[in-house]
C-alpha cells in the first residue's frame, strides 16, 4: 500500500494525519479511506475510544478496529456499519492479505491473472490511464465487480473471499446540512464531487477544480487532465488568464 499523503480532516502537512494509518489488532495493518466521515468524534466518545493527536476522520477506523482486538470479515463488518459517511476503505494485514470495503465511494478492481497481479483504484479511467503508462494495458485482464456492501478479501496467494456489511443511508453532521446537501446536488454531481475530493492527491486546488467546472469542461476532461500535471496546470493558467482579461473588459 504505497503512502498516500492525503487526508480530508486535519492539516496533511503533519505527516501523522496523512493515510495510510498502522493499526494493530490480532496482527498489524495499514489503513486507507477514499471519502469522509461525518461520525468520528461521536463514536470516540460513545465506543470510550483513546484520545489521539491524529486529526483525520479515517483514524476512527482504525480506532474501531483495534478496540475489538482482532482483523477479520466480522470487526470489518462491525466497523463498517458503526461509521457514517462516504467511504472505500482498504486494509493490508502483515500476511500480505488485502481487504477492500466497498461503501458509496467508487473503486476499480482488476486482476491481470496472467502476471499474478491485482490493481485499484477510485475510477476506472484513472486507472486505464495509470495502466497505459506503465504498459500494463497490453496485458488481459478481468474487472472484479463490487457493489456498496461487499467487503473483500485477497490473501497473499491472490484467492478471492468475500463478505457483506449492512449499508445504510447515508447523513452528513445535522438535519441542517441536509438542506445543504440538496443545495450542493443541484450543481455537483457525484463524479464532480469525487474530483474535488481527490485533487489534491494531484497538488491542484479544488478552486481551481470548481473554475474548471464552471468555464465548460465535463468531468471525464478533468479526471484526464489530472494524470497530467502539465497539460492540467497549463490548462488553469490559460482560464485565468481568460477570465482575468474578462475582467479587465468589464472594468472598460
Amino acid at each position: 500500500m504505497g503512502h498516500t499523503r492525503l487526508t480530508t480532516q486535519g492539516n496533511q502537512k503533519f505527516n501523522q494525519n496523512n493515510h495510510p494509518f498502522y493499526g494493530h489488532a490480532d496482527k498489524e495493518f495499514s489503513f486507507a479511506h477514499n471519502g469522509i466521515l461525518y461520525n468520528d468524534a461521536k463514536l470516540r466518545k460513545e465506543k470510550h475510544l483513546p484520545d489521539t493527536h491524529i486529526e483525520t476522520d479515517s483514524y476512527i477506523a482504525v480506532q474501531l478496529i483495534e478496540q475489538q482486538k482482532k482483523l477479520d470479515f466480522n470487526s470489518l463488518k462491525n466497523m463498517a456499519e458503526a461509521v457514517c459517511g462516504n467511504f472505500t476503505f482498504t486494509v493490508l494485514d502483515e500476511d500480505n492479505s488485502l481487504y477492500i470495503i466497498k461503501g458509496s465511494n467508487p473503486m476499480c478492481l482488476l486482476h491481470f491473472e496472467m502476471l499474478g497481479l491485482y490493481v485499484y483504484a477510485s475510477t476506472e479511467s484513472i486507472m486505464k490511464n495509470a495502466l497505459k503508462k506503465v504498459g500494463l494495458h497490453k496485458f488481459p485482464y478481468t474487472k472484479i465487480e463490487t457493489v456498496h456492501g461487499d467487503i473483500l478479501k485477497i490473501d497473499s496467494s491472490g484467492i478471492i473471499s468475500r463478505s457483506k456489511f449492512e449499508k445504510k443511508e447515508d447523513f452528513r453532521y445535522s438535519y441542517f446540512m441536509r438542506y445543504y446537501d440538496d443545495w450542493e446536488d443541484e450543481y455537483y454531481t457525484q463524479h464532480e464531487q469525487l474530483l474535488l475530493e481527490m485533487c489534491s492527491c494531484y497538488g491542484i486546488d479544488e478552486d481551481d477544480v470548481i473554475m474548471l467546472l464552471d468555464y465548460g469542461y465535463s468531468a471525464d476532461e478533468i479526471e484526464d487532465m489530472l494524470c497530467d500535471y502539465s497539460l492540467v496546470t497549463d490548462t488553469i493558467r490559460t482560464v485565468k488568464g481568460e477570465e482575468n482579461f474578462s475582467d479587465f473588459l468589464c472594468e472598460i
